[in-house]
């Protein structure tokens, strides 16, 4: 056990140990400010330090690629341009004739229901845009009944020349050639 008169030593021997531990207001202000001080830099000179290794490693790579050592790289896309270019050019092409195109047993089909009774349809020659009927019909009406139907399927036919309708009659037998525009699929 302790002494009580000396409690009031002991009690003093804390508060200056207590003293003694804590530092002086200034040393504080100074860490405290010194802290602030090295994040603000921090935070500005990290990411300057960050860009200039990222350009240098920018350049460095630029170089590697400029050397002889990918030449052949450069040279192969080089090609590769030239070929994606000539596919892009021939596909413009191919769309062209996919536009145009006319499906040959579609129109022959459109022919035959639009032939009335009496009328004989003895040749088609389609050539490009232009189709040409040759035919015979009983009577001169059915050739023309013939030419009306043709006339009435626009989305086919573009237009017809009627000035191209030749009519003759041979030995009772009305022969007639006729001469139409046609439209591609994709035309209107």
């Amino acid at each position: 056990m302790k002494d009580i008169n000396l409690l009031p030593e002991d009690v003093n021997g804390d508060v200056e140990e207590k003293q003694k531990a804590k530092m002086p207001a200034t040393t504080k202000s100074i860490i405290i400010t010194a802290l602030i001080f090295l994040t603000v830099v921090m935070t500005y000179i990290l990411p300057v330090v960050y860009l200039k290794v990222m350009r240098y490693r920018v350049d460095t790579t630029h170089e590697k690629l400029s050397s002889k050592t990918f030449e052949n790289v450069r040279n192969v896309k080089a090609e590769n341009i030239k070929f994606q270019q000539r596919i892009d050019s021939k596909e413009i092409i191919i769309d062209d004739i996919d536009v145009k195109n006319v499906y040959m047993g579609d129109l022959l089909t459109v022919i035959e229901k639009a032939t009335p009774k009496g009328c004989n349809v003895k040749s088609v020659i389609y050539n490009k845009n232009l189709l040409k009927i040759n035919g015979q019909a009983e009577k001169g009406i059915i050739a023309a009944e013939f030419l009306y139907n043709m006339e009435k399927l626009d989305n086919i036919i573009a237009r017809s020349f009627n000035d191209g309708m030749d009519l003759k009659s041979i030995q009772g037998a009305n022969d007639f050639e006729l001469t139409f525009s046609i439209k591609g699929k994709g035309e209107k």
